[in-house]
């Protein structure tokens, strides 16, 4: 309805507080995010390899060379996505609940009592994790599977394309 919909820009507008936690979790994103380039080596390796000419080439070539140090500093940085991200909704949710009862809404408050809604969010994340993960592996074997009988750039390929299907599941995730 039109009505409920104008209403809830103006809730909004006046409590703009709610958008903090948000603000909070964008900054340690891109810090966990430039966390994940340096421990993984890819930031070292665009600011080496900036020709386009030979980048896919050497992309290819360093994913492969350092797939593990790829894969844990991924899963590190989704782990750390979830859970700031985790804290993030709980506090939201708990913020808004407050505009909603007409209560004083306190950032510290909403801190102090994130843990009501955490293990909900959790539960919750964690199961639309798992379905996409799922599909990830599926993918990830169908393609590797493909992949087998193939050149290093189609292996790279599917190396991509499993990463940036289990990058999706971890936005999701978020």
């Amino acid at each position: 309805k039109k009505g409920n919909y104008a209403k809830s820009w103006k809730s909004l507008a006046a409590h703009l507080e709610i958008l903090l936690p948000d603000a909070a979790y964008t900054i340690l994103s891109f810090i966990g995010l430039a966390l994940f380039g340096y421990f993984s080596g890819l930031l070292g390796f665009t600011l080496e390899n900036y020709r386009l000419d030979n980048f896919w080439e050497s992309l290819a070539e360093f994913s492969i060379e350092n797939i593990g140090k790829i894969i844990v500093s991924f899963i590190g940085f989704v782990i750390y996505a979830f859970f700031i991200g985790v804290g993030r909704d709980s506090m939201k949710f708990g913020m808004i609940k407050a505009v909603i009862e007409s209560k004083k809404n306190i950032l510290s408050e909403a801190w102090k009592n994130k843990h009501l809604f955490y293990m909900r969010i959790v539960g919750l994340k964690f199961k639309v994790f798992m379905i996409f993960f799922a599909l990830s592996v599926i993918l990830g074997v169908i393609i590797g599977l493909s992949a087998l009988t193939s050149t290093k750039l189609l292996s790279f390929i599917a190396l991509i394309i499993l990463l940036f299907s289990l990058l999706l599941a971890s936005i999701i995730l978020l």
